[in-house]
């Protein structure tokens, strides 16, 4: 596992954790599954991005968003030259009255 640390809001200092496990499949087949830890009350996390290196990576797929977040995967493209990406944003909650 490896863990990088993420600093969101450096006037106070707030912090996030980005975890991954990568699991090969077969042959270039990779599956990552990354945790993100939030180790502060003081801001959510409202959007993260996590870039895939063009010479590294392609046909990238998203496998599974949580609830209440929507996910983006742009693939890498070597013609421009530009690397892939991934892209989540929270949803709004919405409580019923």
């Amino acid at each position: 596992m490896l863990t990088f640390c993420f600093t969101l809001n450096s006037q106070f200092g707030t912090l996030f954790f980005v975890e991954f496990v990568a699991t090969h499949i077969s042959g270039n087949n990779w599956v990552y599954n990354y945790t993100i830890n939030n180790d502060s009350l003081s801001a959510d996390i409202e959007e993260f991005s996590i870039f895939f290196d063009y010479n590294l990576y392609e046909n990238l797929i998203v496998a599974l968003t949580p609830t209440n977040w929507d996910s983006l995967v742009i693939q890498p493209d070597l013609g421009l030259p530009d690397d892939g990406l991934y892209d989540v944003l929270a949803l709004p909650i919405t409580h019923k009255s």
